[in-house]
């Protein structure tokens, strides 16, 4: 994986682990409009409704890493596709530990800030 993929993952990980709604939401893109999957079907159109829905999920669970493996990249002229599985260590609100397996697919595209999402849908990982 290229090292400016290496950095867009590292970025999205570190906002799940910081619970950073506001810093989840800047790796989206606002221009086309983003359209996301997450993985109990809902789905968000724009840049506001991402970053609506990540600081409700920010919210509940207190996430203390992320583990990703099975990581796959294919470049398409300016854009590439990022697809990987990944465990949440996380804790609800009253501090019961778990582990949430979970798929993610990624469209990004590169523009002057970097790696940025146009398309992302999240599944259940299945075990």
């Amino acid at each position: 994986m290229d090292s400016d993929l290496q950095a867009f993952l590292a970025s999205w990980e570190a906002t799940l682990v910081g619970r950073d709604p506001e810093g989840a939401a800047d790796l989206y893109s606002r221009d086309p409009k983003p359209t996301v999957v997450f993985s109990d079907g809902a789905r968000a159109h724009d840049w506001l409704d991402v970053r609506v829905r990540l600081g409700r999920d920010f919210e509940r669970t207190i996430i203390k890493r992320v583990s990703h493996h099975h990581v796959a990249v294919q470049h398409l002229d300016g854009h590439a596709v990022l697809s990987l599985d990944y465990d949440l260590h996380a804790s609800d609100l009253w501090g019961q530990p778990r582990v949430a397996g979970r798929t993610a697919t990624f469209v990004l595209t590169m523009t002057k800030d970097g790696w940025r999402i146009v398309h992302a849908h999240f599944a259940l990982a299945h075990k």
